[in-house]
């Protein structure tokens, strides 16, 4: 059994920036600065096109855990590389899912997480051509904006 296929570890669309048309992500690259916090670059392509036309740039809020695996292979599959549709394909999931309600997160109660009254925290799934993104964040951006290249 795959971390995708697991019953208590749903995925649902995750729309971070309000407008953004349909992609996927042929590369991320990720970044931890103790001043700006968490940041991700996405060099994406519409499903229509063949070359980068999107860059998406997102900075987290509050993060309590991350972790990116290359190569599609997650920590949370037992099966070897995770399954990923081509953007051509019917079955093209989108880049941007949240996990809900999430075995990660779970396991992280009680003694990591905040007393109650603490940030309310998200587990969020970004995948590109390359890589596979788990974040727990409390899911507020404090920058989330693409441009058309």
């Amino acid at each position: 059994m795959t971390f995708l296929s697991r019953p208590a570890d749903r995925r649902i669309n995750w729309s971070p920036i309000i407008g953004l048309p349909d992609v996927w992500c042929a590369t991320l690259e990720t970044a931890y600065r103790a001043e700006t916090g968490l940041s991700n670059i996405l060099h994406c392509v519409r499903p229509d096109e063949d070359k980068v036309s999107i860059r998406i740039h997102l900075r987290f809020g509050k993060v309590l855990a991350y972790w990116t695996t290359e190569h599609l292979v997650d920590p949370w599959q037992e099966d070897g590389p995770a399954y990923r549709p081509l953007p051509n394909s019917p079955r093209f999931s989108p880049p941007f899912q949240e996990v809900y309600p999430s075995t990660w997160v779970a396991s992280l109660a009680p003694p990591i997480l905040p007393a109650t009254g603490g940030p309310n925290w998200r587990h969020f799934e970004i995948v590109s051509s390359d890589a596979i993104f788990h974040v727990i964040s409390t899911g507020k951006l404090e920058a989330a904006n693409y441009i058309k290249v």
